[in-house]
């Protein structure tokens, strides 16, 4: 063969060598990038669930508060008509105590596991039932329960806390 016909071969098997790496590189970097943009997803995923439980904590604590605060209301109200929830609570009290509630389960809802979210859902209707309670026994009872209760929930939320670092 004359050389002006291996020249173009050679020219040709170069031109497609060229072709392959540049397939392959781009593949290589799709894949790059497609990994790098899953990995940041997952870290915005983790970020939002810290964010949620750090607020669902704090906002639990308050619920607790105004729960107990409620209790103390009712109790000091029994002492002075001798009647368990004869009396309306104070409405800056009411009113805090439902805005609590809302603020809590918005948050309930953004936690990511099922079993956390469904255990925090019953534990705020354990709450519930304390300022529900239909007498003093009652009511010393179910907080007594769900003060123990509580710190069981803190304890998971904060265990959920700690996987998303």
């Amino acid at each position: 063969m004359e050389a002006a016909v291996w020249g173009f071969i050679g020219t040709l098997i170069g031109a497609l060598a060229s072709i392959a790496t540049n397939v392959i590189a781009s593949r290589n970097a799709a894949a790059l990038q497609n990994s790098a943009a899953s990995a940041s997803r997952e870290e915005q995923r983790k970020a939002f669930q810290r964010d949620t439980l750090l607020r669902l904590q704090d906002d639990l604590h308050r619920l607790l508060r105004r729960t107990f605060q409620i209790h103390l209301s009712d109790l000091q109200s029994f002492r002075a008509t001798g009647k368990w929830g004869s009396e309306a609570l104070p409405e800056e009290l009411n009113s805090g105590h439902m805005e609590t509630v809302r603020d809590v389960n918005v948050l309930i809802e953004r936690v990511a596991e099922d079993a956390l979210r469904t255990e925090l859902k019953a534990f705020v209707i354990s709450l519930n039932e304390v300022t529900f309670a239909r007498s003093q026994n009652d009511a010393d009872r179910r907080l007594e329960a769900m003060n123990t209760r509580a710190v069981q929930v803190l304890e998971r939320v904060g265990t959920v806390l700690r996987a998303q670092y």
